[in-house]
Protein backbone atom coordinates (compact mmCIF):
# COMPACT_ATOMS: atom_id res chain seq x y z
CA UNK A 1 0.00 0.00 0.00
CA UNK A 2 1.27 3.29 -0.98
CA UNK A 3 1.33 6.44 1.54
CA UNK A 4 2.72 9.91 0.89
CA UNK A 5 3.43 12.57 -1.92
CA UNK A 6 4.69 11.25 -5.25
CA UNK A 7 5.48 13.02 -8.41
CA UNK A 8 4.80 11.10 -11.81
CA UNK A 9 6.64 11.42 -15.07
CA UNK A 10 4.94 10.18 -17.69
CA UNK A 11 6.77 9.48 -21.46
CA UNK A 12 5.68 8.71 -25.11
CA UNK A 13 7.96 8.72 -28.22
CA UNK A 14 5.35 10.50 -30.49
CA UNK A 15 2.22 12.02 -30.26
CA UNK A 16 0.52 9.18 -32.61
CA UNK A 17 1.73 6.34 -29.82
CA UNK A 18 0.17 9.28 -27.10
CA UNK A 19 -3.08 8.42 -28.84
CA UNK A 20 -2.57 4.64 -28.59
CA UNK A 21 -3.80 2.28 -25.68
CA UNK A 22 0.28 2.30 -25.21
CA UNK A 23 0.22 5.93 -24.19
CA UNK A 24 -0.50 8.34 -21.24
CA UNK A 25 -3.69 6.88 -20.50
CA UNK A 26 -2.57 3.34 -19.93
CA UNK A 27 1.04 5.16 -18.48
CA UNK A 28 -1.57 7.04 -16.01
CA UNK A 29 -3.65 4.03 -14.76
CA UNK A 30 -0.48 2.18 -13.74
CA UNK A 31 0.80 5.05 -11.57
CA UNK A 32 -2.74 4.87 -10.51
CA UNK A 33 -3.04 1.03 -10.04
CA UNK A 34 0.54 1.08 -8.03
CA UNK A 35 -0.93 3.87 -5.84
CA UNK A 36 -4.16 2.40 -5.11
CA UNK A 37 -5.70 1.58 -1.58
CA UNK A 38 -3.20 3.97 0.05
CA UNK A 39 -3.20 7.33 1.70
CA UNK A 40 -1.27 9.06 -0.91
CA UNK A 41 -1.56 12.14 -2.51
CA UNK A 42 -0.30 12.82 -6.16
CA UNK A 43 1.01 16.39 -6.35
CA UNK A 44 2.56 16.77 -9.32
CA UNK A 45 2.24 14.86 -13.19
CA UNK A 46 4.73 15.55 -15.64
CA UNK A 47 4.34 14.37 -18.86
CA UNK A 48 6.87 14.77 -22.12
CA UNK A 49 6.64 13.72 -25.88
CA UNK A 50 10.48 12.76 -26.38
CA UNK A 51 12.23 10.04 -28.61
CA UNK A 52 13.43 7.37 -26.62
CA UNK A 53 16.88 8.48 -28.77
CA UNK A 54 17.35 11.37 -26.78
CA UNK A 55 19.20 11.55 -23.28
CA UNK A 56 17.97 15.14 -22.30
CA UNK A 57 14.83 14.66 -20.74
CA UNK A 58 13.44 18.38 -19.30
CA UNK A 59 10.68 17.08 -17.99
CA UNK A 60 12.01 14.12 -16.22
CA UNK A 61 14.64 16.22 -14.29
CA UNK A 62 11.47 18.60 -13.50
CA UNK A 63 10.00 15.69 -11.76
CA UNK A 64 13.15 14.43 -10.31
CA UNK A 65 13.61 17.56 -8.70
CA UNK A 66 10.22 18.13 -7.62
CA UNK A 67 10.15 15.41 -6.15
CA UNK A 68 13.20 15.93 -4.59
CA UNK A 69 12.05 19.13 -2.63
CA UNK A 70 9.15 17.60 -1.69
CA UNK A 71 10.51 14.91 0.42
CA UNK A 72 10.53 15.42 4.26
CA UNK A 73 14.52 15.03 5.19
CA UNK A 74 15.02 13.49 8.89
CA UNK A 75 17.58 16.57 9.62
CA UNK A 76 20.21 15.35 12.84
CA UNK A 77 18.31 12.98 14.18
CA UNK A 78 19.85 10.12 12.56
CA UNK A 79 23.24 11.56 13.59
CA UNK A 80 22.28 12.45 17.70
CA UNK A 81 21.28 8.31 17.48
CA UNK A 82 24.30 7.08 16.04
CA UNK A 83 25.93 8.62 18.99
CA UNK A 84 28.53 11.24 16.98
CA UNK A 85 27.81 14.40 19.40
CA UNK A 86 26.19 17.72 19.03
CA UNK A 87 29.18 19.53 17.40
CA UNK A 88 29.02 16.67 14.07
CA UNK A 89 24.78 17.11 14.35
CA UNK A 90 24.85 20.79 13.84
CA UNK A 91 27.58 20.75 10.97
CA UNK A 92 25.66 17.93 9.25
CA UNK A 93 22.37 20.23 9.71
CA UNK A 94 23.99 23.30 8.28
CA UNK A 95 25.22 21.66 5.30
CA UNK A 96 21.84 19.99 4.86
CA UNK A 97 20.19 23.52 5.00
CA UNK A 98 22.56 24.70 2.38
CA UNK A 99 21.94 21.94 -0.19
CA UNK A 100 18.01 22.67 0.64
CA UNK A 101 18.44 26.08 -0.04
CA UNK A 102 20.20 25.00 -3.32
CA UNK A 103 17.52 22.96 -4.30
CA UNK A 104 14.74 25.32 -3.66
CA UNK A 105 16.31 28.69 -5.08
CA UNK A 106 15.04 27.68 -8.70
CA UNK A 107 11.23 26.99 -7.66
CA UNK A 108 11.92 30.53 -5.84
CA UNK A 109 12.92 32.31 -8.98
CA UNK A 110 10.56 30.45 -11.27
CA UNK A 111 7.70 32.32 -8.77
CA UNK A 112 9.34 35.16 -9.06
CA UNK A 113 9.79 35.08 -12.96
CA UNK A 114 5.84 34.45 -12.42
CA UNK A 115 5.37 38.30 -10.95
CA UNK A 116 5.27 36.94 -7.12
CA UNK A 117 7.78 38.57 -5.59
CA UNK A 118 6.46 39.47 -2.03
CA UNK A 119 7.71 36.76 1.03
CA UNK A 120 3.89 35.94 1.73
CA UNK A 121 3.61 35.05 -2.15
CA UNK A 122 6.23 33.17 -2.23
CA UNK A 123 5.28 31.32 0.77
CA UNK A 124 1.76 30.96 -0.43
CA UNK A 125 3.08 29.38 -3.85
CA UNK A 126 5.68 27.25 -2.32
CA UNK A 127 2.85 25.54 0.13
CA UNK A 128 0.42 25.43 -3.30
CA UNK A 129 2.67 23.55 -4.69
CA UNK A 130 3.00 20.85 -1.99
CA UNK A 131 6.14 21.99 -0.89
CA UNK A 132 7.49 21.73 2.44
CA UNK A 133 9.71 23.62 4.47
CA UNK A 134 13.34 21.46 5.66
CA UNK A 135 11.62 19.91 8.29
CA UNK A 136 8.28 19.23 6.61
CA UNK A 137 6.38 22.45 7.73
CA UNK A 138 4.58 24.57 6.28
CA UNK A 139 6.11 27.89 4.42
CA UNK A 140 5.52 31.20 6.19
CA UNK A 141 6.92 34.46 5.12
CA UNK A 142 9.76 34.28 7.51
CA UNK A 143 10.88 30.93 6.72
CA UNK A 144 11.14 32.54 2.86
CA UNK A 145 13.06 35.36 4.13
CA UNK A 146 15.70 32.93 6.21
CA UNK A 147 16.16 30.65 3.19
CA UNK A 148 16.75 33.65 1.01
CA UNK A 149 19.23 34.77 3.16
CA UNK A 150 20.76 31.26 3.29
CA UNK A 151 20.87 30.90 -0.31
CA UNK A 152 22.36 34.84 -0.60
Amino acid sequence: MATGKFVSYLRVSTEKQGCSGLGLEAQRQAVTDFLNGGCWQLVQEYVEVESGKRADRPKLAEALHHAKVTGNPNGAAPLRRAGNGNAAAITVVHENSNRFAADIMPVIEAIRADGVTSLYGIARELNYRGIKTMRGGIWHPTTVKLLLARAA
